[in-house]
């Protein structure tokens, strides 16, 4: 990344995917493209939470996780060990297949 790179709105700690773009702009630089901005980034793509490794702050940055949730994630999680997949989350008191479909694009194992 270059000296002059506008981080200000970047998460540095999110893990990147294959396939994922981020164009970060010079700082005091604008966007040619009026439908972004430096902050798209986060918008567009909502921190992904790792649902094996969290702790209950980090699950409640997920939409819709709340304490109540984010302590069953971990209840179940100390239950029964690690999730194996992002769908067995549904197992989970309070989180079903609704939900699931809620948040799945923001959760990882």
């Amino acid at each position: 990344m270059l000296e002059d790179a506008d981080t200000s709105n970047i998460n540095l700690s999110q893990k990147l995917k294959d396939q994922m773009v981020i164009n970060i702009l010079k700082k005091g630089e604008k966007s040619k493209n009026k439908d972004s901005s430096t902050d798209n980034f986060q918008n567009e793509n909502k921190e992904i939470i790792n649902i094996n490794t969290a702790d209950k702050d980090q699950l409640m940055k997920i939409s819709g996780v709340g304490k109540t949730k984010a302590e069953a994630i971990i209840s179940y999680r100390e239950k029964n060990g690690e999730f194996k997949n992002k769908e067995e989350i549904t197992k989970v008191k309070g989180i079903g297949k609704a939900t699931y479909e809620k948040i799945k694009e923001n959760i990882e194992v």
